[in-house]
């Protein structure tokens, strides 16, 4: 009876001596993969703070940028950078030295100090700058137009009015207005009646002599979204449409409907999902397809709408309607609105204003100075090529190479050489355009010193506060305190404006990353922002 616990204490002795062993061992094993894992960190760590102290020593770049371009992954050869305190005179900067606000060869002079870059990197290496072309496109509107300038949409007809019909053609003259909306097409239509003008005895006929061509297009394989808008000289709308999407449980399926509501689209039945509302817009699969000839087009759906979702919004470029059939289209919507007991139908088809036809009514656009406040707070890409067209109209006709000429005699009239410019049409909507960051600063410079400066400040982003860099450096020193405006394609991340520094100066700053993974960037762009506020 006594054996039992005996053999039992012995192999709790065995147990316990073997515990501390084993537990040695998987404390071990543990330890080893953590220092294991510490000491890569710490490696990579290293390794980023060598790669930083090198781009520091070969480029003069102060210690916390070089950190954050190490940090970034990037390249040095995909970034470019360009900082100067407004009123500098950029040509006397001494090209090749290294220039920060540390830089002694520097600190000699006033007049050498004024001229002096704070930040410089690549600054001369000629990039891709995506939407922050749009800065250059627009000071150029504002210098040449002014800011009270206004682009006129008219209503011509040929024949007599009888009895509130019109007997005759109406035409359209598109003038290149890059904000004519649904709203202000119903206020043409309500002054129209005004006029005695219930009906029409005849066509509507549209006339884009200024710039003829209305392509469909599709960069980066994106041609139902908004950004892809090509120009149009009578252009309704960004020739969008606001889909709206309303889960209906009895029927299993979403309602669909269009603003504005064009007379031949259809829509295909959308099922309902369990599915959570995350990326809802993908999920239902949306595509346009043109039916047969008169009967219209088709939106159809590859998936399925999230009944979590509940009623959504979605905005898309009516791609598959070419320019007069979406025009005909709000056209002949708002026509009954404004006349519901007229029998006309629209007929339409594209011809210019013959020389006796009459002046009916004009619409004026609002003035540019707040046309460009859409361009470059919000990166508007279909206004911003549509303004440059308008640089570039000749004799009645837009061209883009005339866009390019003015603006580049613009530029050499101030005295403003950028032997690296690459304009193809103005929005930064392209994969050919280019311009280095101390060209941009120059440009910043340039539209520093004109009288329509504060029209062009105020059209850019706050930074945290309003349009593209709203949500980007909250909470940072930075907030509030610079207007920058942004870029973005796929293969580039950009920033340019000015920046309000904590001394009281104010900067005009160009930073450009141009890599198969920009976004890897973004931060150093941001650091960039803030550095200069904080230390400039």
């Amino acid at each position: 009876m006594r054996i039992l616990p005996t053999v039992c204490h012995a192999s709790l002795i065995i147990l316990l001596s073997l515990a501390p062993a084993w537990a040695k061992g998987g404390q071990t094993e543990a330890g080893a993969k953590s220092a294991k894992t510490a000491k890569a960190a710490s490696a990579g760590k290293a390794a980023a703070g060598k790669r930083a102290a090198r781009i520091a020593r070969a480029s003069g770049m102060p210690t916390e940028l070089a950190q954050a371009l190490a940090a970034s992954g990037l390249p040095p050869q995909a970034f470019g950078l360009a900082v100067q305190a407004v009123g500098a005179d950029v040509s006397t900067a001494p090209r090749g030295a290294k220039r920060n606000k540390a830089n002694k060869t520097e600190k000699a002079g006033k007049e050498q100090r004024e001229s002096a870059w704070l930040l410089e990197f690549n600054a001369r290496q000629s990039m891709n700058p995506a939407s922050v072309m749009k800065l250059l496109t627009t000071h150029a509107a504002l210098a040449e137009f002014g800011p009270q300038w206004q682009a006129t949409t008219r209503i011509y007809g040929v024949g007599e009015l009888q009895h509130g019909v019109w007997q005759g053609d109406v035409y359209l003259q598109g003038g290149l207005d890059p904000r004519l909306a649904q709203e202000n097409l119903w206020q043409m239509l309500h002054e129209l009646r005004a006029q005695g003008v219930q009906d029409v005895q005849g066509r509507i006929l549209f006339d884009r002599s200024l710039w003829p061509q209305t392509a469909l297009e599709d960069f980066d394989g994106a041609s139902i979204k908004p950004y892809n808008v090509a120009p149009d000289a009578l252009l309704f709308n960004f020739k969008s449409l606001r889909l709206y999407f309303n889960p209906d449980p009895a029927s299993q399926s979403a309602r669909v409907s269009a603003q504005p509501a064009l007379p031949d689209l259809h829509f295909a039945t959308l099922p309902l999902s369990n599915a959570a509302c995350d990326d809802w817009q993908e999920a239902i699969g949306l595509r346009f397809e043109r039916q047969e000839e008169g009967k219209g087009v088709r939106v159809l759906f590859d998936g399925s709408y999230p009944a979590s979702c509940g009623v959504r919004a979605r905005d898309v470029q009516a791609h598959a309607h070419s320019a007069n059939p979406y025009a005909a289209g709000v056209l002949a919507s708002l026509w009954r609105q404004v006349n519901p007991g007229s029998r006309f139908a629209v007929s339409y088809d594209n011809a210019s204003v013959p020389p006796d036809a009459n002046l009916l009514l004009e619409w004026a656009s609002p003035p540019l100075a707040l046309l460009v406040r859409d361009i470059n707070k919000y990166s508007n890409n279909v206004m911003a090529r549509m303004l440059y067209l308008r640089l570039g109209v000749v004799d009645g006709k837009a061209s883009l190479e005339a866009a390019d000429q003015r603006i580049r005699a613009h530029l050499q009239a101030k005295g403003v050489d950028l032997p690296e410019l690459v304009l193809d049409n103005g929005s930064g909507l392209s994969r050919r355009e280019r311009i280095s960051p101390a060209g941009m600063v120059r440009v910043l410079q340039l539209a520093w010193r004109a009288p329509h400066m504060p029209e062009f400040i105020a059209s850019m982003p706050l930074v945290g506060v309003d349009g593209t860099m709203r949500r980007r450096l909250l909470q940072s020193p930075a907030q509030g305190q610079a207007h920058i405006k942004t870029g973005t394609l796929k293969d580039v991340r950009s920033v340019a404006g000015y920046v309000l520094a904590q001394s009281g100066r104010r900067y005009a700053l160009a930073a450009f990353v141009n890599h198969s993974n920009p976004e890897s960037g973004r931060a150093l762009l941001d650091k960039v922002i803030e550095w200069v506020q904080v230390n400039g």
